[in-house]
């Protein structure tokens, strides 16, 4: 190789290196400036996706069957923090479709809790100067729904069928047959996509331990002592191993 063509090569690469390092610092400084955490973006796409976002923590604890009790007071205070700042920066509570579903969710979280003899004040004290904003009539929250309901939706009008559905977060214990799977993912494969072509993959695991491995998670399992004087005496001799071992 004479110097001319090494020189080219040698700009050739040290080019290649600049446009890469050129791409990665754009996307990095966009990422930076955009990225949720970013307490200096304050606009109403950015603000609005907050609320979203926290909205979505209230919702899922109210659809668990056993939620922890008195959950979500400080969850529910960031999201009241966080729709005042919406308001100090100048944006409409009644433009926003985020807002106005973050204000109906604490409203039914607030009712949640009242119903189960909870009253947390400071967030009702909060919420109150929002609270003109809805219309008594207006549903958000969650929606309880049986199995019987769904069946009827399914033997009913293809419209019915569709708007009956919800994201279910509680299932039966009753194990599913393979063969019922193959029957949904063979539907499934008539949904469109870009030129019908299914750019997805479909992992079927049967049991938890292998679910687990394939997660990254091995299996764990809970442990409940109702005896006091028993749970006592286990904590007891955990503190003395820990000590031991220290």
């Amino acid at each position: 190789m004479n110097i001319i063509d090494f020189l080219n090569e040698q700009k050739k690469w040290t080019e290649s290196k600049y446009n890469l390092w050129k791409a990665y610092h754009s996307d990095y400084e966009e990422y930076k400036h955009w990225q949720y955490h970013n307490p200096n973006v304050k606009t109403q796409n950015a603000l609005e996706a907050k609320i979203l976002r926290q909205t979505h923590v209230i919702e899922k604890g109210m659809s668990l069957s056993h939620p922890r009790e008195k959950f979500g007071v400080q969850k529910a205070m960031e999201l009241l923090d966080f729709i005042g700042e919406f308001v100090e920066c100048g944006y409409k509570i009644k433009d926003s479709v985020p807002v106005m579903n973050a204000l109906g969710v604490l409203r039914a979280y607030l009712a949640y809790h009242e119903e189960r003899g909870f009253k947390p004040e400071e967030v009702l004290k909060k919420f109150e100067k929002y609270s003109m904003y809805l219309l008594e009539k207006e549903r958000y929250g969650i929606v309880e729904v049986n199995k019987a309901e769904m069946e009827k939706k399914v033997r009913g009008s293809f419209p019915d069928f569709f708007m009956s559905r919800h994201s279910v977060r509680q299932y039966s214990e009753r194990t599913i047959d393979v063969e019922d799977i193959e029957k949904a993912v063979k539907l499934a494969m008539k949904a469109p996509s870009a030129c019908n072509r299914q750019s997805c993959k479909v992992y079927f695991y049967k049991d938890k331990d292998t679910l687990g491995h394939a997660m990254g998670k091995e299996f764990r399992a809970s442990l409940v002592i109702l005896d006091e004087g028993f749970a006592k005496g286990i904590r007891k001799h955990i503190d003395t191993e820990n000590q031991t071992i220290a």
